[in-house]
């Protein structure tokens, strides 16, 4: 008797074992994978310019606080590789005896990608890519060669929207030519840290 009540205890917490590992969350269940194939994130994008910049008035910067935006698309396998399509703006201005001197950098690019999920919710992604930069000056406007790396953490809050954060780091370089965008002695261009803050879409 004692064996018997025993075995059905031991089947019924196997059952219930089995129950659990197979069934999915409801986020998973309707999206089909946890960590979402294809994402439209939008950022506000708060940074800072972290090497040194000469104004007009021969004063220099460094780590000058600006904001910004920046819109990606994200496609993200079942294997944890992806990619992304990326494009940032921002603006950072300096103090000049008239007025002030504005920095208009902007960015388009692509970016190899890897991540997943954590759990049911979380989802973090790393990212390193290249792109096309360019440098808006007070007559004219000139490109560049730019490198993007980024680091991400974000929360599904439903099968379509999440929040998330992300640090992303980018280099934009430019033809020696004009000395005016030299902000060290090894670069001519700028280097611009930003914490992004943002809207995900779950396609």
């Amino acid at each position: 008797m004692k064996r018997t009540r025993a075995t059905l205890i031991l089947t019924a917490i196997a059952i219930g074992l089995q129950a659990q590992v197979h069934t999915p969350s409801t986020i998973e269940e309707e999206s089909g994978t946890k960590s979402g194939r294809h994402t439209l994130i939008a950022n506000y994008s708060p940074g800072w310019i972290t090497s040194k910049v000469v104004t007009d008035d021969n004063d220099e910067y460094s780590w000058q606080s600006g904001t910004g935006y920046e819109l990606d698309y994200r496609f993200l396998s079942d294997s944890g590789y992806g990619f992304s399509l990326n494009y940032a703006s921002n603006k950072t201005d300096y103090p000049a005896w008239m007025g002030y001197y504005r920095l208009d950098l902007r960015y388009y690019g692509a970016s190899f990608v890897y991540g997943g999920s954590l759990s049911d919710h979380w989802i973090a992604t790393v990212e390193a890519g290249l792109g096309y930069t360019t440098y808006e000056g007070k007559k004219k406007t000139e490109g560049g060669f730019g490198t993007r790396w980024g680091l991400s953490l974000e929360y599904r809050l439903t099968q379509t929207f999440g929040l998330g954060v992300n640090i992303v780091h980018i280099v934009h370089t430019f033809p020696d030519e004009d000395k005016n965008k030299r902000n060290d002695d090894t670069l001519n261009g700028f280097k611009r840290l930003a914490m992004n803050l943002g809207l995900r879409i779950y396609l």
